[in-house]
């Protein structure tokens, strides 16, 4: 797969593709990192996105650059995606502990 810069038309990032089985391996991987995700309490989770958040803030600047290589946009642009990222992320953690609260049913009035 070769990926140009749209700005200047040269290949900007080349790798090559998975094949068929790679695919279902990778698939099939994720689905077991998942079941072991949803056992991760909450606090945790939101230290690992806090980490993530970290990553993007402390390389930024080559971050922005590989953005601004794969989609032609002027790189204020793409470090404002940086921040809008950090915005989003933030906001979701925020809403974490509301949204993923377990709800507590009371008794049902039919019987």
């Amino acid at each position: 797969l070769s990926v140009d810069d749209p700005y200047t038309g040269e290949v900007f990032f080349e790798t090559p593709l998975l094949s068929a089985s790679e695919v279902r391996d990778l698939s099939a991987k994720s689905k077991s990192v998942q079941r072991e995700w949803k056992t991760v309490p909450l606090e945790k989770r939101i230290q690992v996105c806090e980490g993530f958040i970290r990553y993007f803030k402390d390389n930024e600047t080559q971050v922005a650059t590989e953005i601004s290589k794969q989609m032609g946009k002027p790189l204020a642009h793409a470090i404002g995606e940086i921040g809008g990222l950090e915005e989003r992320t933030r906001a979701l953690m925020d809403l974490a502990p509301k949204a993923l609260e377990d709800i507590v049913l009371g008794e049902s009035p039919v019987r």
